[in-house]
Parts: structure tokens; C-alpha cells; sequence
């Protein structure tokens, strides 16, 4: 079960983290690698201030936990559907050598993060 939910962290975090900044700021005029720094955080703040207006909706509900989860699973739902609508200028933005690199090392300290903590 444990392998399952690190899986599932591993390919919803980028997901969650990148495609919601990076609709908001793909048209800035930055170099690639400002473009891949501000899309991630800016998509971590918005993914915050959405699960946390999620949570402050629920709380006085009596079945506020069902609320929550679909209000989260609506969250990582529509971070999905913009990451496929957005496929083609993400793939061109990933072509860059330089955002290859940095995303690859974002993964390798993520990856070794999960270890030591798992």
C-alpha cells in the first residue's frame, strides 16, 4: 500500500505543482528555466489557496470529509486536464536542455527524499 501511495505521490506532484502556474504564466516573456521556477511556484500557491478555501468551506459541514475529498479530487482533476491541454507547450518547454536538467534534479532530490523517509 505504501509503494502505491508513493507512486501516486510521484506522478500527481508535478502534475499538482506544475501545470496550474505554468497556464497563468507560459505567456510572460521569461528565458525557460524562469518559465519552469515561476510555473512551479506559483502552481504550489495556487494548489495551497485552493485546498485551503476547500477545507474552510467544509469544516462546519456534518459531511464535510466527503466534500473535502471530492473538492480535492477535483483539484488534482482539473490540474490533469489543463497539463493535457497545455501537452504541446510543455513538451516544447521541456526541449530546452537547461529546464531538462533542472526538473531532472528536482526529481532526483524528490526521489531521494521519498527513500530516506519511507
Amino acid at each position: 500500500m505504501l509503494l502505491l501511495q508513493l507512486a501516486l505521490l510521484a506522478v500527481l506532484l508535478p502534475i499538482c505543482s506544475f501545470t496550474p502556474g505554468y497556464v497563468w504564466v507560459r505567456r510572460r516573456r521569461f528565458n525557460p528555466i524562469e518559465t519552469l521556477a515561476a510555473s512551479v511556484g506559483l502552481g504550489l500557491i495556487l494548489t495551497y489557496a485552493a485546498s485551503w478555501l476547500i477545507y474552510c468551506a467544509t469544516q462546519s459541514l456534518s459531511n464535510g470529509v466527503e466534500l473535502q475529498r471530492d473538492g480535492f479530487l477535483a483539484i488534482r482533476a482539473t490540474s490533469g486536464l489543463l497539463g493535457i491541454l497545455e501537452r504541446r507547450a510543455i513538451v516544447n518547454l521541456f526541449h530546452t536542455p537547461r529546464v531538462r536538467h533542472a526538473a531532472f534534479a528536482f526529481a532526483g532530490r524528490l526521489s531521494g527524499l521519498c527513500s530516506f523517509s519511507a
